[in-house]
C-alpha cells in the first residue's frame, strides 16, 4: 500500500503581495471611514450645539426693568417692563401691553375680573412709535434696572373697542404667546376730530409704562 502524499501548492511572491495590497488598502478603507464618521459625528454635534445656544441667545436676549410711576399726590405704582429686540412688555396687575415694533401694533390683555372688559380677549392697535422709545433707545437711556418716571409726564390715548377681528398670525412673538387661543379685537384711535353723540356705557383707564390708555366700549356711537 502506497504512503498518501499531500499535495501543497507554494505562494508566489505575487500572490502574497497582491494578498498584503489587499489587505493594507482595506485597513485603509477602514481608517477613512472612521474618519469621516467622526467628522460627520463632529459636524453634526457642531450644529446641535449652534441651533442649542442660538436659541438660548434668543430666549435670554432681553432686560428687565422694575419701574416706579410717581403722581403729584405722593402716591406711586410699580410695573415691570421687558425690553427685548423688538418689543417692549409692560405689566401691572391689572393689564399686560406689548408695544411691537417689527409689527407696528401694540397689544393689550386685562388681568383683573373686576373690571367689565373681557380678560379672555384681548386688543390690539396701531403702534404710535412717538409715544415709545425704541427697544435699542430704551435700554441705551435706561442703565439701570430700576426706572422712575412721573405720571404727569404720560401721553393719553382714547381707544374704543370694535367689532373687527385680527387673526393671531397678525401679530408679534410675544403678543401671539399672550393672545393664544383667544379672540383679538381691534382698538379704534378717539381723535379731536370725531365727536361722539352717545357716551360710552364702559370705559377703563390703565396706565401701562408712559402710555395713559382710555377704552371705551358699550353703546353704538354716531360719528360726524
Amino acid at each position: 500500500m502506497k504512503p498518501t502524499q499531500t499535495n501543497q501548492k507554494a505562494t508566489s511572491p505575487a500572490v502574497i503581495l497582491q494578498t498584503e495590497a489587499r489587505g493594507k488598502t482595506l485597513t485603509r478603507k477602514m481608517i477613512y471611514m472612521l474618519i469621516g464618521a467622526f467628522a460627520f459625528v463632529l459636524v453634526v454635534s457642531a450644529v446641535i450645539l449652534a441651533v442649542y445656544f442660538g436659541m438660548q441667545m434668543t430666549k435670554d436676549n432681553f432686560k428687565e426693568y422694575t419701574a416706579t410711576f410717581s403722581g403729584d399726590d405722593g402716591t406711586s405704582t410699580k410695573e415691570k417692563v421687558i425690553v427685548t429686540d423688538t418689543e417692549e412688555i409692560f405689566e401691572t396687575a391689572v393689564a399686560t401691553g406689548i408695544s411691537d415694533f417689527s409689527m407696528g401694533l401694540v397689544t393689550y390683555k386685562f388681568q383683573k375680573t373686576g373690571i367689565a372688559l373681557d380678560v379672555n380677549v384681548c386688543y390690539v392697535t396701531n403702534l404710535n412709535t412717538s409715544d415709545f422709545q425704541t427697544p435699542e433707545e430704551f435700554i441705551e437711556t435706561h442703565t439701570s434696572d430700576q426706572i422712575t418716571f412721573a405720571r404727569n409726564n404720560q401721553v393719553l390715548r382714547k381707544y374704543e373697542v370694535t367689532d373687527i377681528w385680527l387673526n393671531n398670525k397678525a401679530l408679534g412673538p410675544k403678543s401671539k404667546e399672550l393672545c393664544k387661543g383667544k379672540p383679538v379685537f381691534f382698538l379704534r384711535e378717539i381723535t379731536e376730530t370725531r365727536t361722539r353723540e352717545k357716551r360710552a356705557k364702559w370705559k377703563v383707564t390703565i396706565n401701562l409704562g408712559i402710555v395713559k390708555v382710555e377704552i371705551s366700549w358699550g353703546k353704538e356711537r354716531k360719528e360726524k
